[in-house]
């Protein structure tokens, strides 16, 4: 977590008072940073990136630069400059956390964090609810944001660290069971490839032992020509078979002479297509 610059947070109040008006609303300081967050919260805020200054004074020019070395917009910072402020009152150090990334390369916090020595007082919580960020030829031109803040006391900001701590570890463990499983699933499926080829293996030695005239089959070698492709064995000679092919002829022919080892058992239905092979 960085501090706050107090030159910085001047020069950014002094660029906008020079750079025009705008039509967002202002916001009181208050007495106290309760007052302070209460009247911030639903406050909307409209910030020009263009660097021009529009028709209307609509927008103050430049609000929405990013100033600081965390890359908040410029006028970001002003509004939230009062709870800077009423940290310094109570003797701590106001500095930015949890920052919260929008296109196309800025950050704003989510949460104020007030310290004194190390301590936490208060944490003052920053939500960014309808956030746009518009863009014109691909560079940025305006950023709108409603702000919702929510004030915790240092026992509520514990409580609420121990809340994120738990939701995390939550996260972090059914991540961790999703990819246990994913692991176990990949598993289970390649032992079961396993099982299935080596059943397969074993089908079609068997098959290729006890081969005999009259067998159906598909030829091992026709998924390269476009198969498969099946027939019927007509007769055994030693290593090879005298095939006929139900829908395949090769250089005029349905017959052929193929070694045994690639005929394999039929286990799907005859194809009805057919394919002749010069």
């Amino acid at each position: 977590m960085k501090p706050f610059s107090r030159t910085a947070g001047v020069a950014v109040v002094t660029i906008l008072a020079l750079q025009g008006c705008s039509t967002n609303p202002s916001v009181s300081g208050g007495g106290s940073i309760e007052e302070f967050a209460r009247s911030l919260n639903g406050k909307r805020y409209e910030f020009d990136q263009s660097g021009l200054l529009r028709a209307g004074g609509m927008h103050s020019a430049r609000s929405g630069e990013l100033m600081t070395p965390q890359r908040v917009p410029a006028g970001l910072t002003v509004a939230l400059a009062p709870a800077q402020e009423h940290c310094k009152r109570a003797g701590g150090a106001p500095s930015f956390s949890e920052m919260v990334a929008y296109e196309p390369n800025g950050k704003m916090p989510q949460r104020i964090l007030c310290l004194r020595d190390g301590v936490p007082i208060w944490a003052l919580e920053i939500q960014y609810v309808d956030l746009i960020a518009r863009s014109l030829s691909g560079k940025p031109w305006e950023l709108h944001m409603t702000l919702r803040t929510q004030l915790l006391s240092a026992d509520r900001y514990a409580a609420r660290l121990q809340e994120e701590q738990a939701q995390a570890q939550a996260e972090t463990t059914a991540r961790n069971q999703a990819v246990s499983a994913q692991r176990e699933r990949h598993e289970a499926e390649m032992i079961e490839a396993r099982r299935v080829a080596a059943q397969w293996s074993a089908r079609v030695a068997a098959f290729q032992a006890n081969l005999k005239v009259g067998d159906r089959f598909q030829w091992a070698k026709s998924s390269g020509f476009g198969g498969p492709f099946v027939g019927v064995v007509v007769r055994l000679e030693g290593t090879l078979a005298f095939v006929q092919f139900d829908s395949l002829t090769i250089s005029g022919q349905p017959t052929r002479y193929v070694p045994r080892v690639e005929l394999e058992p039929l286990d799907r239905p005859t194809p009805n297509f057919g394919r002749s092979i010069d």
